[in-house]
């Protein structure tokens, strides 16, 4: 009977581990600074801010270090949420993983690609107007657009120093959300003064 009672028990427990539901941090950044709309690159200060999230995203810091690093696919308008990520993907030997911005394509990759990722520790990187698209697909997650720390009186983000995080995600819209901020200004000071030549800048496609 005790056998019995132990086996069962134990059944009980290996079922419960296997049903849990592994929680993950999702982190959803802007992409660095740019000059223009007139350019798909980064400027000197968006690559400055690339080339520093080293110092935000690593295991000192409460972000820990990314095990999945994505982006919106470079198109011909703009490759700047990829360069932003580019220098910290290689920092850690990851491939920087490209989707597409648009409605549906956002909600397939979230489906077919992101909730199937076993990362427990996910970075984004997207252009500011594809940001709430993404979260409402991620779990309905929702911004606080009145926040005038971090939204315009249009309801946009502003600035490239956010950090959106959403802990405890489950992919069914049961984690927490909120906003920081990177606050790497000395980091990206010492580039700019270390930058012997401007990034060169391309221009978009017609």
């Amino acid at each position: 009977m005790k056998l019995y009672l132990f086996v069962t028990l134990l059944a009980f427990c290996l079922c419960s581990v296997i049903n849990a539901k592994k929680l993950r941090r999702i982190i959803v950044i802007r992409h660095g600074e740019k000059i223009s709309d007139d350019f798909k690159t980064l400027s000197n200060e968006g690559t400055a801010r690339a080339h520093c999230l080293y110092q935000v995203f690593n295991d000192n810091t409460i972000y820990g270090k990314p095990g999945s690093i994505y982006a919106n696919h470079k198109g011909t308008r703009s490759h700047r949420p990829y360069d932003t990520v580019k220098p910290l993907a290689d920092y850690y030997n990851l491939k920087v993983k490209q989707f597409h911005k648009y409605d549906p394509e956002v909600r397939q990759f979230v489906k077919h690609t992101l909730n199937k990722d076993s990362s427990d520790n996910i970075l984004i990187a997207s252009a500011k107007e594809w940001i709430p698209l993404l979260l409402d697909a991620i779990g309905d997650y929702k911004l606080d657009t009145t926040d005038r720390r971090y939204f315009n009186e249009e309801g946009e983000l502003h600035g490239f120093n956010n950090i959106i995080v959403i802990e405890n995600d489950d992919t069914k819209g049961n984690g927490y959300l909120r906003i920081d901020e990177q606050n790497i200004d000395d980091c990206m000071y010492e580039y700019l003064e270390n930058l012997e030549e401007d990034v060169e800048q391309v221009p978009i496609e017609h």
